[in-house]
């Protein structure tokens, strides 16, 4: 009787082993087929050779990279109407991105660079308020907090008076967005969805893959973005003890288009509800209203550029890369995470040896520790290299930007992390008008007078912990 327990004990392991080894295999084969990093299939690879029961079932809940059927013509603007900078005018990062399938940049369009916190939330109210037909959000985080409910009020009343409201928050971000705001929006008229719920099956293969965006439309004609979210964090004064210093602004005119394209395609895709995009801007161009006048093709030029898994190409990753590669005279860079692969690593790093003032602003200390240990090596790195390497010093910073040149500046959502760079819905907005490359360029420069220069050594100990992380850094 023992001998024959222990032959289906034997058994029942042969076959508890084969099953993992060919799950194990078949993972393997999609990891293998997905264009992925080198060193993220590496720790793929690794994790589902070492641990297979354990690494196909974190490969099922977050391996999935693209989307089966992604939207290629995200961000396209209607051409007929306004006319992207013809390719002899365009920077080469415009051409670079026109050429991953990108809308070119466009002229004609009023930007308003938010100077402050409080600044910001009152240029957001203000758009909300005069919202005549659509109000269109598409945001990582909205909390239920003080600048949540102000929010949350502006909607409700906008609402309420027939204008068209609908919200999408992505699950994670929102987690914690229970109030009693949200449920007088929803009775007043407006919608308020959460992108990919984390407990929906549908979800099983994409649910690493959050909506990390941040679009306010406004009538298709104005728009609010950058690294902001709708929460106290980002919307209080800075004199606020749990305040962070991040960068926003709004636009109107034609870029706002590709805008709210990709709100709309972010909010099909999540209810299978199917918008229609600014009627009033699409027909009888230019004119998007009876009491708004188009611009001539002049003001700031601007290019929108998604990202994530819904475009066939890593865009704002290859533009990054373009911009190591060719920046002439500086590149400044802004993040709060900072992981990056080994080709951004080194291309930053290229810079910086023939003799481009390469900055890399960094917070002191983020509220992501895991993500401060890890970074600290490859800080170092770059530091060796002569980057300049500073941590602002006085509250987290948020703020996501880069400036190349006097030539071009972006701001918006993506970190400089593997996580935003190719997991995320991400979005970028590339300027390449001189008032708005010296706003950006203005913003930094106060930024680099409130940090300092201070990257340690790495000791041993840290150095020897830390490895095995770094290896782990592109699932970070």
């Amino acid at each position: 009787m023992i001998v024959q327990f222990d032959l289906w004990l034997f058994l029942a392991e042969l076959l508890l082993l084969l099953l993992g080894l060919g799950l194990g295999l078949v993972m393997l084969s999609d990891v293998l087929k997905q264009r992925r990093a080198p060193a993220n299939t590496a720790a793929w690879l690794l994790i589902l050779i070492a641990l297979p029961y354990l690494g196909v079932a974190l490969y099922l809940l977050f391996g999935a990279r693209k989307l089966a059927r992604p939207r290629h013509r995200l961000g396209r603007i209607p051409a007929a109407c306004f006319p992207q900078v013809g390719d002899e005018q365009a920077h080469h990062l415009d051409r670079l991105l026109r050429g991953l399938g990108v809308a070119g940049a466009v002229d004609g369009n009023e930007s308003c660079m938010h100077e402050s916190p409080e600044h910001a939330l009152a240029r957001l109210l203000s758009m909300i308020e005069s919202a005549k037909r659509r109000i269109l959000i598409d945001m990582y985080d909205l909390a239920g907090d003080s600048v949540g409910k102000q929010i949350f009020a502006a909607l409700t009343e906008r609402a309420s008076q027939g204008v068209e409201v609908k919200v999408l928050v992505d699950d994670i971000g929102s987690l914690a967005l229970r109030s009693a705001a949200a449920r007088k929006l929803r009775r007043a008229g407006g919608k308020l969805v959460r992108f990919r719920p984390v407990t929906s099956l549908a979800s099983l293969r994409i649910a690493n893959l959050r909506n990390h965006r941040k679009i306010v439309i406004v009538d298709g004609w104005r728009a609010w973005s950058g690294g902001r979210n709708l929460a106290d964090a980002y919307l209080s004064p800075l004199e606020h003890a749990h305040a962070w210093q991040d960068f926003s602004f709004d636009l109107t005119g034609p870029a706002t288009l590709a805008l709210e394209n990709i709100a709309i395609s972010d909010w099909q895709f999540a209810t299978g509800e199917r918008l229609e995009a600014s009627l009033e801007l699409l027909r009888g161009c230019p004119n998007p209203g009876a009491d708004e006048a188009v611009s001539e093709p002049s003001g700031a030029r601007v290019q929108i550029v998604p990202s994530g898994p819904d475009c066939r190409e890593d865009a704002w990753y290859s533009a990054l890369l373009c911009a190591c590669f060719t920046a002439k005279r500086r590149l400044w860079l802004v993040t709060p995470y900072f992981v990056p692969d080994e080709a951004l690593l080194n291309a930053i790093a290229l810079a910086a040896r023939r003799g481009v003032e390469v900055i890399l602003v960094v917070p002191k200390r983020s509220d992501n520790r895991i993500v401060d240990w890890v970074r600290r090596n490859y800080l170092r790195e770059l530091a060796l290299c002569g980057v300049q390497v500073l941590l602002y010093q006085p509250r987290m910073l948020h703020a996501k930007l880069l400036l190349l040149d006097d030539s071009a500046a972006a701001a918006g959502t993506a970190n400089l992390d593997a996580r935003s760079l190719f997991l995320n819905y991400e979005v970028m907005s590339v300027f390449y008008s001189h008032a708005e490359i010296s706003a950006i360029g203005m913003y930094i420069r106060a930024l680099l007078g409130e940090s300092r220069a201070n990257v340690r050594p790495v000791g041993w100990l840290r150095e020897t912990l830390s490895a095995p992380l770094r290896i782990l850094a592109p699932l970070l």
